[in-house]
């Protein structure tokens, strides 16, 4: 009974530290993205614009913060009870410091799935529609640089600069005729409904290089659109889980290099989504381990600046070994879970020094 209380205590206190560190990188990436869009500020993008963008797609950028902010929580409340003596008592009650760390990462893992549900399925489409309103506003601004794509289909082409779901936006359409350009439409937007493309009110249309209003002429377009719309490896995070599953499953068989390398960064961010409760509970058993030592040898901030750094090297790892995957057409699953699984066997032979 007394165990079971000391449990429930050690959980409430890393699920409720965890979420609060996680909800305070939130706040900072809020703010600094705010700062970095009034760069962007203009008559059509203003500050309430700016700041409705900057909310709403926090939630969804706060993925990468994830792992850090559960290894951050789980040893900040995890040093508190040791300082406590809190894990004196359990460990002079036979629990091992194996089933402690256990028990004390269901906070944090709590919370992880809880967010992963929400990023699924409220702060994708949060962010993607935040995206699309800040694409409309800016639309005016004429970008030199940007990556346009091109499509082809018999003698119509289109080109755009983004696509955010079935949208996409700075929209130049073209019908060819004997080499000279017979129709054109230009429109800040339009809308992909499978082989059509919808053009939205800003419509500007050519006829034979003269100017036809758009309200007498049909703004709906045939078009033979390849599997693949955007091959833009940006357009991937911006991909809910089902849809990158439907891509993947497409694109099989023989492959040309480009959409082999689209492909793989697919199966990259389709993986990781999956495998971060494993690196998140990989990560908390390591540095798990660094709790039990003696608070005179180490304290406990030193302990959480290590677990900090840690983390970081090991997302960096991770990266590097799932590019290293792509790079040499090897297994991506292996490559993106091979970090995860070192520091978990270092971390059973760790454990075992320590009962």
């Amino acid at each position: 009974m007394i165990l079971n209380i000391y449990f429930s205590y050690i959980v409430k206190r890393t699920f409720k530290i965890t979420a609060s560190i996680f909800f305070v990188f939130i706040f900072i990436d809020f703010i600094f993205n705010l700062l970095g869009e009034l760069e962007d500020i203009s008559t059509t993008y203003t500050f309430i614009e700016i700041f409705k963008f900057s909310l709403y797609s926090s939630p969804e950028r706060a993925f990468v913060f994830l792992e850090g902010s559960c290894l951050l929580g789980f040893m900040i409340s995890m040093g508190l009870s040791q300082e406590e003596g809190n894990l004196n008592v359990l460990r002079s009650s036979g629990i091992s410091p194996f089933k402690i760390v256990l028990i004390g990462s269901i906070g944090p893992m709590i919370l992880a799935v809880i967010f992963l549900l929400a990023h699924e399925y409220i702060f994708k489409d949060l962010s993607n529609k935040s995206e699309i309103s800040k694409e409309l506003s800016m639309s005016k601004t004429f970008d030199a640089d940007a990556d346009f794509t091109w499509l082809k289909d018999g003698n119509r082409y289109i080109n755009f600069k983004r696509k955010i779901e079935d949208r996409v936006f700075d929209v130049r359409y073209f019908e060819i005729e004997k080499n000279i350009v017979n129709i054109s439409l230009v429109s800040d937007s339009a809308k992909i409904n499978n082989n059509q493309i919808i053009f939205d009110s800003s419509l500007d249309i050519k006829i034979n290089k003269t100017k036809k209003d758009s309200n007498s002429f049909e703004v709906i377009k045939d078009f033979n659109f390849p599997v693949i719309v955007s091959k833009n490896i940006n357009d991937i995070d911006r991909l809910s889980m089902r849809d990158k599953s439907i891509l993947i499953s497409q694109l099989s068989g023989q492959l040309i290099k480009q959409d082999r390398i689209f492909k793989s960064h697919l199966e990259k961010s389709y993986l990781q989504f999956f495998l971060k409760p494993i690196s998140i509970i990989s990560l908390i058993l390591f540095f798990g381990c660094f709790i039990f030592g003696s608070l005179r040898e180490s304290t406990s901030g030193s302990k959480i600046v290590i677990s900090v750094l840690g983390a970081f090297i090991y997302q960096i790892s991770q990266d590097l070994s799932s590019s290293i995957a792509i790079s040499f057409n090897f297994n991506i699953l292996f490559g993106s879970l091979l970090p995860a699984l070192i520091i978990f066997f270092i971390s059973l032979r760790m454990y075992r020094k320590l009962n």
